[in-house]
């Protein structure tokens, strides 16, 4: 569904992607994706048997409600029309993640089992139990002569430690990191990679392929070859990766972190591309609402970039405070902005018409809900205050999201606490502040949910 990406980023809150609570890290491995540290270690399922086999297994279930309010008077959604937007949901998911070791080799897999029901919704909004089952990261891998290593399979790749994005990630520039259940879908990739002692390693990487339920990156679906460097020291990190897609469209990215002091942590986070995929508001006299969306000019050949600099500094008392900035000139400028709002509006008339082109009203309004962009606007600020492991039971975490050219944030907060020894509590929340067409706000209002992690 086109929207989908939208309501995520606006609050609609539901888990389609990943998150972990996680203090800032000093220095990350490069090339391996972390578990949320509010969830039980993997485990022997039964008693290894002789020999270099090992299976390790963890089996979670959760159960949550949410609890949201649509913005229904501005032009992207009025009356909740279009999105339709449920007041309440129930979800439940089954996670079950497997581990096989083999001496040189490994096996991997994650299938989840989730079922949705809407509790309360307008007339027309479907109410039948939804439920699926997918696989959300899966493969095997071999390490081989001096340091080699392959992986083929579907997985989460992942380097740095921005938080509101990963613009150098040409895979996932959405960290996931600022959820405590969702997380990230991963991706089909063939990898390759060499890993020396010194902490210098080179990795080739193919994107093949992507999940049927996959949408974070709306739009044809583009084969992408990348090369990748990273150097690992006590005190930094840092990493460059050039891609390219099979369109030929190329990008360069790169990421740096310095540990200034046991306080202190510095890290900055850039790309730069050959064209973009984002659809731009134009006007257009043969189109039913005088709008439509595409390429901005010459946008198939303009250089794009996003810069995005971090700082987190952690207090005596274990609580951590992290600021970003976040920079693009791929987002709507204030000319593009307004456009896209008079786009909006004239969609929104047209969908309302009852006319016979009427869902051509419809349409427009999904372009400039999901316009394929990585961030609408061009200029963020983020600030996060999270404390980990809290009293040893709990992750507790503070978020604002500002987008500086529309005046719109999103403030939102999250908890897991342990109330037994194998069950947690989960909260999250958030209110979106700003005009009913604006970034945060022109679909979700507020959003709360409140659930349970039981780890069996």
């Amino acid at each position: 569904m086109r929207l989908i990406h939208a309501l995520s980023i606006a609050g609609l809150l539901a888990p389609t992607a990943q998150a972990q609570e996680q203090a800032p890290a000093r220095v990350q491995a490069p090339l391996e994706a972390q578990a949320p540290a509010s969830e039980p270690a993997l485990t022997e399922a039964t008693p290894a048997p002789p020999g270099p086999w090992k299976f390790s297994a963890r089996h979670t279930l959760l159960f949550y409600g949410t609890q949201q309010a649509a913005e229904t008077r501005g032009p992207y959604n009025e009356g909740n029309r279009l999105a339709r937007i449920p007041d309440q949901l129930a979800d439940a998911e089954w996670r079950e993640d497997w581990r096989l070791d083999a001496g040189r080799c490994d096996a991997r897999l994650d299938l989840r089992l989730v079922a949705r029901q809407v509790l309360r919704a307008d007339d027309g909004t479907d109410r039948s139990l939804q439920r699926e089952a997918y696989v959300r990261t899966g493969g095997v891998g071999c390490r081989f002569g001096e340091g080699f290593e392959a992986r083929l399979g579907r997985d989460v790749l992942q380097w740095g430690n921005a938080t509101f994005r990963s613009p150098s990630n040409p895979f996932f520039v959405d960290t996931g990191k600022t959820h405590p259940i969702r997380e990230l879908l991963g991706k089909d990739l063939l990898q390759l990679g060499w890993r020396s002692a010194s902490g210098l390693s080179v990795s080739a990487v193919h994107h093949f392929g992507n999940a049927q339920r996959d949408d974070s990156s709306p739009g044809p679906f583009h084969a992408t070859s990348a090369l990748r460097l990273d150097q690992v020291d006590p005190t930094q990190s840092l990493g460059a990766i050039a891609s390219v897609r099979d369109d030929g469209r190329w990008r360069l990215g790169g990421y740096l972190t310095r540990t200034v002091s046991d306080a202190w942590l510095l890290y900055g986070d850039a790309s730069v591309q050959r064209g973009s995929d984002g659809l731009y508001p134009l006007a257009d006299a043969a189109a039913p609402a005088g709008w439509r969306f595409g390429p901005r000019g010459s946008g198939k050949q303009a250089l794009r970039g996003a810069a995005l600099l971090g700082a987190a500094y952690t207090f005596e008392s274990g609580w951590s405070l992290t600021g970003e900035m976040l920079a693009s000139n791929e987002g709507y400028d204030a000319g593009e902005r307004d456009r896209a709002r008079e786009a909006a509006r004239a969609g929104n008339a047209l969908w309302s018409s009852g006319t016979a082109v009427a869902p051509a009203g419809a349409g427009l309004l999904g372009d400039a809900l999901q316009p394929r962009l990585s961030v609408i606007g061009r200029r963020y600020v983020f600030l996060q205050l999270l404390r980990t492991e809290w009293k040893n039971r709990a992750d507790v975490a503070l978020r604002v999201a500002h987008n500086v050219d529309d005046g719109s944030s999103q403030v939102s907060g999250s908890l897991t606490w342990f109330i037994g020894e194998r069950t947690q509590l989960l909260w999250f929340g958030a209110v979106n502040l700003g005009a009913r067409d604006a970034e945060f706000s022109r679909l979700v209002r507020y959003s709360t949910l409140l659930g349970l992690r039981f780890a069996l």
